[in-house]
């Protein structure tokens, strides 16, 4: 059956080498009782291990029939023990989280057996054991006799080939000691039991062979009795009354005179002792327990999917404040990631395109922002609102039908001169977008002297006239006198009595222009050029933000000249007497002054400025005042500083009429969310205050994102930590339970299974409430940003993207899996031995 051959185990400790098995050789048949006997330590419960395979030997070869077992591998020698071995503990090993049923019907759902044949198999081998009417009790109910019965029915049920028990008798007391060796006896006639034990005394009297142990080595091999007789009733007779005395269950002949003593009071009395015996060998008391009568291979091998779970959950019966904060630590782990990827990759498009239809707002002003280093390090940000690069850039992109440019009228006054309005915004509209605004009176203009009005503005204008009495009439600008053509409905009765007139007037008080306007301004004598005062390009700060009346040298008369001479070529030029006051030299000396100009568009200045570059005029960067004009003395030129050549004036004329005399640049919203994806794609930015706070959110996500990331990475760190900590902890906990069913032969990965289930139900355990607070979570800073920065409009700033959010929470899950599989997979590295012995 088993056979050894030059079999050696050493164990290390610090320095010491013990060999607790020296180069044995042994041979066990079936179907008999084998005793290994010897002193403590001396390898007896070494060798058993290795012969039923839950440890492995340094040296020799080990047969089970015609199998070397010593070469299997890990799950072979599971297969071997799940289907020839039964094993007995000394300690009993029984799980607690399973009653007397459950745990001795164990080894055949490993084995895949079919509920009913698991019922009959168990209620049989408890009836071997005496334990009938117990498979509902649990372990803690039993005693210590009764439990090491119920370790032998459980390895009994699948009728096992081998037998193996270390120290069964070991805890218990004599007459559960006879009573168990009895039982063993029996089950021996139908398969091989080896027993180790310290009884010498029983095991001579119930053993086929004795086997002594010392140091590792076999001392000797003798044949035991194998024939034990069992006292089967003790009784004493009284001869003068013919009364007999039967003893009871438990009861020795010494407990049983003591009593019969007390009853007779010490008078002289003739007894007679009787004792019944009945070998253990008879034929009515042999446990008919055969191993071909019961296929173990009837099922797929290995717990079930209920098993699994059963176990997992008693898991968290263990270390409960350690799974408490493992929880909590998940919980918050999988919010703050939720929560974290939510903001660090926050969409500032959704936002926008949200609110703006939230809004209803129909068109949208725009501006660029452009940064540069200015030459004390410093980070000088830009914005420009109109230009040759912003109105280019968004021309490429958005079909000109949506875009509106502005210009301000810096006053209305209606005919009689009795109403006045400042600052006027001027839609001006061209022949492409002309069908968009749609007029309640009149028509939209046609010409550079009509003009609409909106609603708010006619009233403003024309207090006591009926709108349809306003078309026709005239309103006068400083240069320009407009007749009014339309009136247009701007929604300005919503917030009329609301708010104040000033903010009516920003937001309602707009005219409508058409673009043959702007053609005046080509042909203009005079043109108010921003970054044109020359005098000021010794500062780029001063320079950018200085303004210059510029005009044509033709047209100042040689008489006006009050200093200097006439510039013959197209670097000089002249200033007013105005501006050389401003300056504070002589007039004399300042002919003899040159300045260099600036290249504003420049690769140092990042495109930051989008205004009219004198520097790209001129012949070069040099620029000479050769003469002082006295311009008070003309109405044409009285406000004019500099005269410059003709043609570099009217190129200033050119460009000022295509691109720089708006002050603004709307763009309509029909198609929101393309408008809002091409903004973001030319680096375009919206001119509304809802619309900058959400740019401000998005740069404060953007400077503390990295911040953010750190933190992430710390609270998961601590997270995996805890995790694996409380993995590692679990299977240290329930190492000696790993071990004992390793023993039964269940496959490792079961184990695995049983500990991934684990973390499994526990990480799925916290979706509902880590999905609750994060949406709590969201909604409450969604709050606080809507009542601070947007004056409660019901506006979210953060907008959930629950696709994404469903994605991250199962990498978050698959995190932890792959974590807590570093311990469970070191665990199923071990040995049954090593587990039990952990």
């Amino acid at each position: 059956m088993i056979k050894c051959i030059g079999i050696s185990k050493i164990y290390s400790t610090g320095n010491n080498i013990v060999k607790a098995i020296d180069n044995t050789d042994l041979e066990l048949n079936s179907n008999e009782l084998v005793c290994l006997v010897g002193p403590s330590g001396s390898g007896k419960t070494t060798l058993l291990n290795v012969m039923c395979g839950l440890d492995c030997v340094d040296k020799g070869d080990i047969f089970f029939e015609d199998k070397k077992i010593t070469e299997l591998s890990q799950k072979e020698l599971d297969e071997f023990r799940r289907k020839n071995v039964g094993i007995v503990f000394q300690s009993f090993n029984l799980l607690e989280e399973y009653n007397v049923y459950d745990n001795v019907a164990l080894p055949l759902r490993i084995l895949g057996v079919d509920k009913e044949t698991i019922r009959s198999c168990v209620l049989q081998s408890l009836k071997c054991v005496n334990l009938e009417n117990y498979e509902k009790r649990k372990i803690s109910e039993l005693s210590g006799g009764q439990k090491q019965r119920v370790a032998i029915a459980r390895a009994i049920v699948k009728k096992p080939q081998i037998l193996f028990l270390d120290e069964p008798t070991g805890n218990l007391d004599e007459s559960n000691t006879i009573a168990i060796f009895e039982l063993i006896k029996q089950i021996s006639k139908n398969c091989l039991v080896v027993v180790v034990s310290h009884d010498i005394k029983n095991a001579c009297g119930f053993a086929d062979k004795i086997i002594n142990i010392v140091d590792g080595k076999l001392d000797s091999v003798r044949e035991g009795n194998g024939h034990h007789k069992k006292i089967t009733k003790i009784s004493i007779c009284d001869l003068n009354n013919e009364k007999i005395y039967i003893a009871k269950e438990s009861e020795s002949i010494n407990d049983l005179i003591n009593r019969i003593v007390e009853v007779y009071d010490k008078k002289d009395v003739k007894l007679k002792l009787s004792v019944d015996v009945n070998r253990s060998d008879s034929e009515e008391s042999q446990l008919l327990i055969k191993p071909n009568d019961f296929q173990c291979s009837s099922g797929k091998a290995g717990l079930s999917l209920l098993d699994k779970v059963r176990l997992s959950l008693f898991n968290y019966r263990v270390q409960k404040v350690r799974l408490i904060i493992t929880f909590l630590l998940f919980v918050f782990t999988s919010t703050y990631a939720l929560l974290m990827y939510t903001v660090s990759t926050y969409d500032h498009k959704e936002s926008l395109i949200s609110y703006i239809q939230k809004q209803n707002i129909q068109e949208v002003e725009i501006y660029k922002t452009s940064e540069y280093v200015n030459i004390f390090g410093e980070t000088v940000t830009e914005q420009t609102n109109v230009g040759e690069n912003l109105i280019n850039t968004i021309s490429s992109a958005i079909d000109k039908k949506y875009i509106t440019k502005t210009i301000c009228i810096e006053e209305l006054a209606n005919g009689d001169l009795e109403e006045r309005a400042s600052y006027i915004t001027a839609k001006v509209i061209n022949s492409e977008n002309d069908n968009y605004y749609k007029v309640v009176l009149g028509k939209l203009p046609q010409d550079e002297k009509e003009i609409v009005l909106s609603d708010y503005l006619a009233l403003v204008l024309f207090p006591n006239v009926e709108f349809n009495e306003v078309l026709g009439k005239t309103v006068l600008n400083i240069d320009v006198n407009f007749t009014v053509c339309g009136i247009v409905e701007s929604g300005c009765f919503e917030d009329k009595g609301i708010v104040d007139s000033d903010t009516l007037m920003s937001k309602y008080g707009f005219a409508i222009l058409n673009e043959k306007y702007i053609e005046s301004f080509k042909k203009q004598p005079v043109i108010n050029v921003s970054a044109g005062d020359i005098t000021c390009s010794n500062s780029l700060s001063s320079y950018v933000s200085s303004n210059a009346y510029i005009c044509s040298i033709e047209d100042i008369e040689p008489s006006l000249l009050i200093a200097g001479r006439m510039p013959n070529n197209k670097n000089e030029v002249l200033i007013s007497s105005y501006l050389a006051d401003h300056i504070g030299f002589e007039y004399e000396s300042l002919c003899e002054i040159t300045y260099s100009l600036l290249d504003i568009k420049s690769g140092q200045y990042n495109g930051a400025y989008d205004k009219i570059n004198l520097y790209d005029l001129f012949p070069s960067e040099k620029v000479h005042i050769v003469g002082v004009f006295e311009a008070e003395n003309t109405d044409m030129f009285s406000y004019a500083n500099i005269a410059l050549d003709e043609t570099i004036f009217n190129e200033i004329c050119e460009k000022h009429g295509l691109y720089y005399c708006y002050n603004a640049i709307y763009v309509r919203c029909e198609d929101v969310t393309e408008v809002i994806r091409q903004f973001d794609l030319l680096d375009v930015k919206i001119n509304e205050n809802g619309c900058q706070t959400i740019y401000m959110f998005k740069d404060t996500i953007e400077n503390i994102q990295s911040f953010l990331y750190v933190l992430l990475a710390l609270s998961v760190a601590i997270f995996i930590f805890f995790l694996v900590s409380y993995v590692s902890y679990s299977i240290s906990d329930r190492s000696k339970q790993i071990g004992i069913m390793r023993s039964f032969g269940i496959p490792k990965k079961n184990i695995v299974a049983i500990f991934v289930i684990n973390i499994i139900l526990l990480s799925f355990a916290t979706i509902p409430i880590v999905i609750g607070g994060f949406g709590g979570l969201i909604g409450y800073l969604n709050q606080v940003f809507d009542s601070h920065y947007m004056n409660n409009i019901g506006f979210d700033i953060i907008v959930v993207n629950k696709i994404a959010i469903f994605i991250i929470e199962l990498i978050v899950l698959a995190l932890s899996y792959i974590f807590s599989l570093i311990p469970i997979l070191n665990m199923s590295k071990r040995s049954p031995n090593e587990l039990l012995n952990k």
